[in-house]
């Protein structure tokens, strides 16, 4: 469940973050895109005929009609995985 709310791992690159301070006065690091549903995600998945493709195009439609900057391909199947 931290991939969500990091954006997925630490290994991304940190032009993809936003930085804000919190109450401690730290910075903290916040995803510019858009984040799926990991758990649907997953739970599709498990689907048979649901593919990651499939799921990437649902997210980047369903992000383009919120007005979210939605990752890439890439980006999506290495969180995904």
């Amino acid at each position: 469940m931290l991939r969500a709310i990091i954006g997925c791992s630490s290994r991304m690159n940190p032009g993809n973050y936003t930085t804000q301070g919190d109450v401690t006065g730290r910075s903290v690091r916040e995803s510019v895109f858009a984040q799926p549903d990991w758990v649907r995600v997953h739970t599709e998945l498990a689907r048979v005929g649901v593919t990651l493709k499939l799921l990437h195009q649902e997210y980047v439609d369903a992000s383009t009609r919120a007005g979210q900057a939605s990752a890439g391909t890439s980006r999506f199947d290495r969180c995904a995985g």
